[in-house]
C-alpha cells in the first residue's frame, strides 16, 4: 500500500529555496535532475517507508539522503509520512 506523504509549511518552504538556488547556481537544466532523483527517492518512500534508516529511536525519525548535500527527514504517522 502507498503512504501519502504530508509536507510541513516549512519543508516545503525549504524545498522551494533549494529549488531556486540551484536554479539560480546551475541552470533549470540541474533542477530538473535534482527533481527528477528527489522524485526517484519520494517514491520509494511512498512505497517503502521503512527502507531508510531510524535516526531518532524515540521521535521516530527516518532518513533518506538524496544527493551528498539534500537529505529528507520523515516519519511515519499511520499511513502518513510527515516530511521536516
Amino acid at each position: 500500500m502507498t503512504y501519502l506523504i504530508d509536507w510541513t509549511p516549512r519543508s516545503r518552504e525549504q524545498l522551494m529555496g533549494l529549488v531556486r538556488f540551484i536554479d539560480r547556481k546551475w541552470g533549470n537544466a540541474a533542477v530538473v535532475r535534482f527533481i527528477s532523483q528527489l522524485n526517484f527517492f519520494l517514491k520509494i518512500i511512498e512505497e517503502m517507508p521503512e527502507a531508510f534508516p531510524v535516526i531518532n529511536e524515540k521521535k521516530k525519525w527516518r532518513r533518506c539522503v538524496v544527493t551528498k548535500r539534500t537529505v529528507v527527514f520523515y516519519k511515519i504517522q499511520n499511513r502518513t509520512i510527515v516530511s521536516s
